[in-house]
């Protein structure tokens, strides 16, 4: 992957907008919270980063440092949520397009008035035209979630190309289990060869961040198909883990070791334990975090625009001169209600406006012998398909 990616891997793509009915009449509200939390540390992430190029000093880092390991998270449980959301999808080809328009809506709606508004802010700044990445074929290639040589002008957007592409792979196990199966084991399999005995090392098909929404398929199989009662105990020894992971990181910060890939395991024992912690016993988590996982699609949109907005205006008034920590605080804040924001008043309209009436009327007028998986809109929060 090209540097400003590699550098930009830090990013959460909180990539999905919603868990949907994961178990039956309910969603599994841990890795919504989870979620949550995870796009919560990334923006903290963000905002120390960030504050720390303007300071010219680090602000909270030994605290939030971590949070750049969201992207790994989410990208395990995309790959979770797909496969248990579609599993009765599998080996029907005819409900192909009914999942590209679910998961087309899902993303472009929401991700399209963003990138309007990142693109007026450009043009108001003279900017647009000025650099590469803003070229009118960059633009048209961001407005896709194409995959480019420059950076995308929407900068996480680059983990939404990865979600995109996972997306379409899926497809094919609409053709049936085996073939969906062989085909994600000779795609991992290559991937691992590539990895190992670099042919192109370069290779964005290749490139080791896919087998993390394997991981995720996995995961879904294994809470899907296997009783055993060992929730807490995998959730116990995943979270040592990560703290221990956490404090090494912390104690050899210059060790030339990619952590990212610890993480993607961590992440997929944690979302194992979840589940089966969460089958055996329900739970009821706090309102606000529950909707903070709601809005975390809006909230990784949104932030590093609204960050980047608060370091000009930070770095070009007295405000340079004030408390870091204070700084620190205000720019994170102001860049969680901005995602908030946007997520109770313009995420949900689209959702509501595309999603349920286009759907709908889609699984309507859609000739099939089974019952498509209802559209249900939780206490008008969200929206779950």
């Amino acid at each position: 992957m090209m540097n400003w990616s590699k550098n930009l891997a830090t990013i959460f793509p909180a990539l999905l907008n919603n868990l949907g009915n994961l178990m039956p009449g309910r969603k599994l509200l841990s890795l919504e919270v989870m979620r949550g939390l995870a796009a919560l540390f990334v923006l903290l992430f963000h905002t120390h980063e960030w504050l720390a190029k303007i300071l010219l000093q680090p602000v909270f880092h030994e605290y939030f440092y971590f949070g750049k390991y969201g992207v790994d998270f989410f990208f395990v449980l995309s790959g979770f949520i797909i496969m248990y959301a579609h599993s009765s999808n599998i080996g029907k080809r005819e409900d192909i397009l009914y999942y590209l328009r679910r998961r087309f809506l899902r993303i472009f709606p929401t991700y399209w008035v963003v990138l309007g508004l990142v693109l007026m802010a450009y043009a108001a700044q003279g900017r647009v035209g000025e650099h590469a990445e803003f070229d009118l074929k960059s633009i048209s290639k961001s407005f896709f979630l194409m995959t480019s040589e420059h950076r995308p002008v929407l900068v996480v957007s680059w983990t939404l190309s990865f979600e995109l592409f996972f997306y379409l792979a899926f497809i094919v196990f609409f053709f049936g289990k085996k073939i969906g199966t062989c085909f994600f084991s000779i795609w991992a399999l290559l991937i691992g060869i590539n990895y190992f005995f670099p042919i192109q090392p370069d290779s964005w098909l290749l490139n080791t961040r896919h087998l993390e929404f394997m991981l995720g398929l996995i995961a879904a199989w294994i809470i899907k198909e296997k009783e055993f009662g060992y929730g807490y105990w995998i959730l116990g020894i995943t979270s040592i883990l990560i703290l221990l992971t956490i404090q090494g990181e912390r104690l050899y910060p210059d060790l030339d070791f990619e952590y990212w890939k610890i993480y993607a395991l961590l992440s997929f024992f944690l979302i194992i334990g979840l589940g089966l912690k969460e089958k055996e016993t329900r739970i009821a988590p706090p309102k606000f975090l529950i909707l903070l996982g709601s809005a975390s699609y809006s909230i990784y949109l949104v932030h590093l625009p609204v960050i980047l907005f608060s370091g000009k205006i930070i770095q070009n008034s007295f405000l340079k001169q004030s408390n870091p920590h204070i700084l620190f605080i205000l720019m994170a804040i102001v860049a969680l209600a901005s995602g908030l924001f946007f997520h109770l008043y313009i995420e949900k309209f689209l959702q509501k406006f595309f999603i349920s009436k286009k759907i709908q009327k889609f699984a309507k007028n859609h000739d099939r012998n089974k019952v498509l998986p209802r559209i249900k809109i939780n206490d008008g929060n969200d929206i779950t398909i």
